[in-house]
């Protein structure tokens, strides 16, 4: 076996053993994380990749488009013309054709992360290059690592990646390294890139290294190579910097993917390269391939303003710190995440104390209706709800393979366990700061309900305004309960903020069908909290959310002035009143189905009547508030 067949060989068999040892919880991280190995298998085959339209078109017949033919300028040699030729132009972020307000990000993240948090350092550079030794002392390396070793020197090459093996993380689910966004700073800025150049390329005069060099470092990440040269580095193969450079491939066109021929890669973009590796071993491409993933590891921008998706790869790998599944039902996963502090710029409106977590929603991928359907209403409440403290906010969603997510700032809980930790009396302003809590979910169910109705008097004339009401769009929860209600904790309100979140079951209709939904076009339901409507109407409207807003209210009120303890016993009075056809299934709903020869008739269990009794004049209080 050569040496580089070796390498690999040792290289997959450490990463193999890592994974076999991983310390995390195995189901929960399995779902996080996908492998973060380079499937050598797999290596010299067809890979699935997404088609461009015009092959789309063409495999279903839509059209046939003509085939183009090159030639050499002395017309002896002809072949197919292929996507290098006419390379189309890379956006690296590009808005939906559906939403204005969902951006795909196409590279990694990258430039989010030079625009909020790591600003790129401009060349050219006045510092001399430096010696391996001054840039072994200015990492705190100590002393030469192997001075006593015969004819070996001290070289820059050795120390980068010296200093790559004392930063690397692990992620939590297969125990992957990879190099963080802050590590990666540290070490290839562009004084020890410069460094570097000088070493490998001495024979070179300074005006051409100085052009080397603003090849690899740009202010603008889209001609950046900072983590090519990285990745290079750590395989030993700096000095093919300038093949990346003539082929004009970047820092974006990575993550790479295998195609069919062994010499030819699919970059980021979808272009497929033929040329870049063809003076290179088999071996050394694998290798390259291999270690790729520990260098392109996704930024995620969590800035307010737009929500980003990310398309990842198989083996990318995640930046999280730690991963735990919290929550799992026939839909999905809730995960609690805490995400590397170098690879998020999210900066929370409502500072919050301890550390910071991310609620990762994975939606199972048999299931693509509720994640799309979900996804659809986030991104309709979005332009609105900015400066709405009462309304959960997407902040991120992104693929992995089949695997889709959704990523929420993390509660502290929801209104149910809100009630079983506190009482009343431990609420700052008590009376009021409930007041204020309900007034801001009735306005976030008003936002739901009347999407677009804030911006009818915008509209210039009264025509216009009648076409914007013609044309609005009416939402529904479809699934209000405390369980839905989140608490979160602030610095600002020592009580917390209360947010309707989970619009999974959220859906939208014209002013044409607000109030006539088919019941067999709605999934899932509100158990107890759900409105006569649905055991005994045909159509589901809005009221149905008033009607399960009103039941946690209610419940709200008993909490406030008898703590959680009578809640308990509301529910349990609510079970033994009940009533309907199946006489061993006592439900905790608030109404009563009666059956007689008129047909069905509902009524409101006599317990409520009797708990509005005793909290009349507080509910009178309350709702004059």
């Amino acid at each position: 076996m050569s040496p580089l067949e070796i390498r690999l060989k040792e290289e997959m068999d450490t990463e193999q053993e890592s994974r076999s040892s991983s310390r995390c919880e195995s189901h929960a991280a399995s779902t996080c994380q996908s492998d973060g190995m380079l499937d050598l298998s797999s290596l010299g085959t067809e890979s699935p990749v997404s088609v461009s339209r015009p092959a789309q078109a063409r495999q279903r017949n839509e059209f046939q488009s003509p085939e183009i033919t090159l030639y050499d300028p002395d017309g002896t040699e002809a072949r197919e013309a292929n996507a290098t030729d006419y390379p189309g132009r890379f956006i690296p972020r590009s808005e939906t054709a559906e939403s204005e307000t969902v951006l795909f990000v196409q590279d990694l993240g990258f430039k989010a992360a030079s625009e909020t948090k790591f600003p790129p350092t401009a060349c050219p550079l006045i510092n001399p290059p430096m010696t391996a030794g001054q840039i072994c002392k200015s990492f705190r390396l100590g002393e030469d690592p192997r001075p006593h070793e015969r004819d070996y020197k001290l070289t820059v090459a050795a120390v980068m990646k010296k200093k790559m093996e004392k930063m690397w993380k692990f992620t939590v689910a297969d125990e992957g390294k990879y190099l963080p966004f802050d590590a990666f700073e540290a070490i290839f800025t562009p004084d020890i890139i410069n460094s570097l150049l000088k070493e490998v390329f001495h024979e070179k005069t300074s005006e051409e290294r100085a052009r080397y060099l603003n090849d690899i470092v740009s202010i603008d990440t889209q001609k950046s190579r900072r983590r090519i040269a990285a990745l290079l580095t750590f395989t030993n193969h700096f000095d093919r910097i300038l093949q990346f450079v003539d082929e004009k491939i970047v820092d974006q066109h990575f993550p790479l993917t295998r195609r069919r021929h062994h010499k030819t890669v699919r970059l980021n973009n979808g272009v497929e390269n033929m040329t870049l590796f063809k003076n290179w071993d088999t071996e050394e491409i694998d290798l390259l391939l291999l270690y790729q993933d520990k260098f392109f590891v996704p930024f995620f921008d969590l800035r307010p303003g737009s929500i980003c998706s990310y398309d990842l790869g198989k083996s990318t790998r995640l930046p999280w710190l730690t991963c735990k599944m919290k929550k799992s039902t026939n839909n999905s996963r809730v995960y609690k995440v805490e995400i590397h502090p170098g690879h998020h710029n999210f900066n929370p409106v409502k500072k919050r104390p301890g550390r910071l977590f991310f609620a990762l929603k994975e939606v199972v991928s048999a299931d693509r209706r509720s994640y799309n359907d979900e996804l659809l209403a986030y991104e309709r409440i979005f332009a609105h709800v900015q400066k709405d403290n009462h309304l959960i906010k997407l902040l991120l969603t992104f693929k992995q393979e089949k695997r889709q997510y959704l990523m929420f700032e993390w509660a502290d809980g929801n209104l149910k366990d809100f009630w079983e930790r506190k009482s009343a009396t431990e609420i700052v302003g008590g009376d009021s700061w409930m007041a204020r809590q309900c007034i801001g979910l009735c306005g976030a169910i008003k936002r739901i309900h009347g999407l677009g109705s804030w911006d009818i008097e915008k509209k210039g004339t009264p025509a216009l305004a009648a076409a914007a009401m013609n044309s609005k769009i009416y939402g529904r929860h479809g699934d209000i309960k405390p369980e839905n209600i989140l608490w979160f904790k602030s610095e600002e309100d020592k009580s917390g903020r209360l947010v309707l979140a989970d619009l999974g079951l959220t859906r939208y209709h014209s002013s044409a069908s607000k109030s006539k939904v088919p019941q067999a076009d709605i999934r899932g339901y509100t158990g107890a909290y759900r409105a006569p409507e649905w055991d005994h109407k045909d159509e589901i409207s809005q009221a149905y959310d008033i009607w399960s807003l009103g039941c946690v209210f209610l419940e709200f009120c008993i909490w406030f002035l008898e703590g959680y303890q009578q809640v308990d016993v509301f529910n349990a009075a609510r079970q033994a009143e009940h009533k309907g056809r199946l006489a061993n299934l006592d439900e905790d709903n608030f109404f009563n189905s009666v059956y007689g020869p008129e047909g069905i008739t509902v009524q409101v269990k006599p317990c409520i009547d009797e708990v509005q009794q005793i909290l009349s004049f507080f509910l009178s209080y309350f709702l004059k508030y």
